[in-house]
């Protein structure tokens, strides 16, 4: 997905994993297909509006 597609209707039905410092985007929330270590978070307004 890409970062300038979400909008405030991605809030909460997008997730999300902070990976090397960036942000890499999912719409499920399933675990993490190449960390499985790192669960996925659902998309927060902070997240959304604070990272590039």
């Amino acid at each position: 997905m890409k970062d300038d597609t979400l909008t405030a209707n991605s809030i909460g039905k997008v997730f999300c994993v902070k990976v090397n410092g960036k942000y890499e985007y999912y719409t499920d929330s399933a675990a993490n297909p190449v960390y499985p270590e790192k669960p996925l978070r659902r998309l927060t307004p902070f997240i959304m509006n604070n990272n590039p």
